[in-house]
């Protein structure tokens, strides 16, 4: 690939950060727990319903439960992880996940359900998105960025890797047997995994943020080279040309055509990103103040503040509407998805999402972050507005439109809080922000469930969606007027 050697000397000083370890232990945790949860859930409705005849607000509600008990829980937890650390927490919570699985593989009416999701919610909370946060900021300080995003793909990566292979596992065994199978892989794998965990740097006798004898740092060009490689290789496998390329050379023709690709972007992207490492590595950093901004109060007292949290809430409602129920209609008559082709669908929204994160996190590090939002929430409503006439021949679009501003909206909502109001009282305007997202998100797949009980079918509720979508983009578009943002030290 034509990369410089590092000198024999410097190779042999080079070893990977532990932190790095973390984040990847982290990453894995919130893929799982999601991945069998929060994303992969939805992939067991359709037996649910089929074996018992359950309603679709049957359903939403143990989503909706799952979803509250969760951010209920947040508040208690949080205090004992400042305390004792994550890691003790997070081997019973993956264990917790395990029992919630056991116990849904016995279940036979709606309470059962209903015991499942808080259980699990239990289980995301002590082991999921809360602890990697936590983990990302203890070990990394100057990179905590890069840290952050990286734990926060775990949410895309466990709705991409666990619908197909439950399909897969439903499809062989049945529902019962694919979540005693995920069960027995909550308790041998993931909950022994974590004790591989340390809490703090200052634990091992370490500290945060790796320095130059890194393994990965040493090696830039290529870890960003494997990085976008995957990224490029993944839009293909989750387009039209993978399906096109398999009908028309088989299956493993196809293989050997994305391995040949694959090769190729690797070689050309690592020497690309060797060439321009030296010009980045001076780039200067800033340190920002916590005394910018303003008070809670005047921050409430802003249009733009209402206008974001209204969008922002109203976008979460078709989210989580959208990845909870959305594998439904794909295998309805109306669609004609086969559960595999549903399953594909479904993962490529979370591909599409994880896309979005990356593509519009780096965007708004260059363009306004006002602007940037503005364009995700664009897009997810051009999504959102294909949903209405979904079909086989246009899912595409849906998942690459819909994921692309889903992934970005998760991103820029937070970077454009902390851009017009500052730092000052970010934590508080955070807390009322998720507050309100998480009752639009419950809120909203009830409703969902609910009205296609009562119209029997999803037209009514994507007209809903539909609604909100071109709101939430009125909203957001009038986040133009800026907050006055201040420093504390100007006004003492």
């Amino acid at each position: 690939m034509n990369i410089p050697p590092a000198p024999v000397a410097d190779l042999q000083k080079s070893k990977p950060f532990y932190g790095w370890i973390v984040i990847a232990l982290a990453t894995f945790a919130v893929a799982v727990t999601n991945g069998l949860s929060i994303g992969g859930m939805p992939v067991f409705y359709r037996s649910f319903i089929a074996e018992f005849r359950w309603s679709r607000t049957t359903i939403a509600t143990a989503g909706a439960l799952l979803l509250v008990a969760r951010g209920l829980a947040g508040p208690l937890i949080g205090p004992l992880w400042d305390r004792y650390g994550p890691k003790r927490f997070m081997a019973p919570g993956a264990a917790l996940i395990g029992v919630a699985l056991a116990f849904g593989s016995l279940m036979g009416a709606p309470p059962h359900l209903y015991l499942m999701a808080l259980i699990m919610a239990a289980g995301l909370t002590f082991a999921g998105m809360g602890p990697g946060v936590f983990l990302a900021s203890s070990w990394f300080t100057a990179g905590r960025g890069v840290a952050m995003g990286i734990v926060i793909t775990g949410t895309s990566l466990g709705g991409m890797i666990f619908p197909p292979i439950s399909i897969r596992l439903i499809s062989a065994y049945g529902w019962r047997v694919a979540m005693v199978v995920y069960a027995v892989f909550a308790f041998f794998v993931f909950a022994p995994l974590m004790y591989f965990i340390k809490n703090r740097p200052s634990e091992i006798g370490e500290a945060a943020d790796p320095d130059e004898s890194d393994w990965f740092l040493r090696r830039r060009a290529l870890v960003k080279s494997v990085v976008a490689t995957a990224a490029i290789l993944g839009a293909l496998i989750y387009s039209p040309i993978s399906l096109f390329l398999v009908d028309r050379f088989g299956k493993w023709i196809t293989v050997l055509i994305f391995v040949a690709l694959g090769v190729i972007c690797l070689a050309t992207l690592a020497k690309r990103f060797a060439a321009r490492a030296e010009t980045h590595d001076g780039a200067a950093r800033t340190k920002p103040d916590p005394a910018q901004g303003v008070t809670m109060r005047e921050a409430m007292g802003s249009l733009s503040y209402w206008a974001l949290l209204a969008g922002s809430s109203l976008c979460y409602y078709i989210i989580f509407a959208v990845v909870q129920q959305f594998i439904l209609h794909l295998q309805s008559p109306h669609v004609g998805f086969s559960p595999e082709g549903a399953a594909w669908a479904y993962s490529a929204v979370f591909f599409y999402s994880l896309s979005g994160k990356s593509l519009f996190g780096f965007l708004s590090d260059r363009f306004p972050k006002r602007a940037v939002n503005l364009v995700c929430c664009m897009t997810m409503c051009a999504g959102t507005l294909v949903l209405l006439g979904i079909s086989r021949a246009n899912a595409w679009f849906f998942c690459l439109l819909f994921g692309l501003g889903y992934g970005g909206i998760t991103v820029t909502t937070r970077l454009v809080l902390a851009e017009l109001f500052g730092l000052r009282s970010l934590g508080k305007l955070l807390g009322v922000t998720m507050c309100a997202e998480l009752v639009a998100s419950s809120g909203g797949n009830l409703l969902t469930g609910r009205l296609f009980d009562a119209t029997g079918g999803y037209q009514t509720a994507f007209k809903a969606m539909g609604a909100c979508s071109i709101i939430s983009v009125i909203l957001m578009a009038l986040l133009r007027l800026k907050a006055p943002v201040r420093s504390l030290k100007s006004i003492t």
